[in-house]
């Protein structure tokens, strides 16, 4: 694949995420076009944050997203697809929702979450996000595990 420098590349982290994710790997590739970070936007829906990537990105580009952001990637090329000249999806789920009553309940699961960011902190709201993920709480069951089986001495004053 041939790489065209005079298309910038516009990167967009995942939910949470900023700059600092994308740093270490655009050191590592050496591309040979310019390479910036998009800021997610305050939108509240992905066709939103799309038209605010898109209003503040240049006319023609390639875009990489990582996550959520490569949903917003997708969205993106459904609104504009002749400004878009290539895309890198990472670490994303690309279906949509799911119908019916397996649908509804991600909707609220995530409104739910959404809730929590907003009265509790987005910090909050990761911690829950984390543990409905099945291998963050097979991690976190490992971990206790282990930590069980190794004895604890007494501490001492």
């Amino acid at each position: 694949m041939s790489l065209t420098p005079s298309l910038p590349l516009l990167c967009v982290p995942g939910l949470m995420c900023n700059a600092a994710v994308w740093a270490p790997v655009l050191s590592q590739l050496g591309l040979p076009m310019d390479c910036h970070v998009a800021e997610q936007g305050d939108a509240r829906t992905l066709s939103g944050l799309a038209t605010q990537l898109l209003d503040h990105a240049p006319d023609h580009m390639l875009l990489a997203g990582h996550s959520m952001g490569a949903r917003i990637v997708l969205e993106a090329v459904r609104l504009a697809p002749e400004r878009i000249h290539g895309v890198a999806l990472m670490d994303t789920g690309y279906l949509p929702r799911l119908a019916g009553e397996a649908g509804a309940q991600e909707e609220r699961n995530r409104m739910a979450l959404l809730e929590v960011a907003q009265t509790q902190g987005v910090l909050a709201m990761a911690y829950l996000h984390l543990l409905s993920m099945r291998q963050f709480r097979q991690l976190l069951e490992r971990a206790a595990q282990a930590s069980a089986k190794v004895p604890h001495a007494p501490v001492s004053a």
